[in-house]
């Protein structure tokens, strides 16, 4: 995985859910202003795949951050972060969403640090937006 492209996602994945009005006609789905962690979250509970409808771009970004988060994430924070089954009945259920931000903020964190021990194994300066900032 290239520093690059993860860095092209760090921060922003650059969209806002666009959602068609009643009577609009139906549009590509579009991400801006939210966050890659925010991003996982969202789709963990949705069952931890990237949406079919995004731009072929944003799909490509999508893909690189659940990649890296949930090849960052432990066994046991993956099941906290996907729909559980109930037990005794039918159904689904979450953890609070208190936990789940906690967990990908925690990832987050991880993410970036594992980027910034590699730009400087590399010997370069690690990028501004890299060193101090959360996703």
């Amino acid at each position: 995985m290239s520093l690059l492209c993860l860095i092209l996602s760090k921060r922003s994945l650059s969209s806002t859910f666009l959602v068609p009005q009643v009577g609009e006609p139906k549009r590509q789905r579009t991400l801006a202003n939210i966050s890659a962690s925010e991003y996982f979250v969202d789709r963990m509970a949705k069952g931890g795949n990237v949406e079919s409808n995004l731009t072929s771009q944003e799909k490509s970004r999508a893909e690189l951050v659940m990649n890296w988060f949930k090849r960052m994430a432990t066994p046991e924070e993956k099941k906290k972060l996907l729909p559980q089954k109930k037990t005794g009945g039918g159904g689904t259920y979450l953890e609070p969403e208190a936990i789940r931000r906690a967990i990908a903020n925690t990832l987050d964190d991880l993410c970036q640090s594992r980027l910034e021990k590699e730009f400087k194994a590399y010997g370069l300066e690690v990028p501004k937006n890299l060193q101090s900032q959360r996703w």
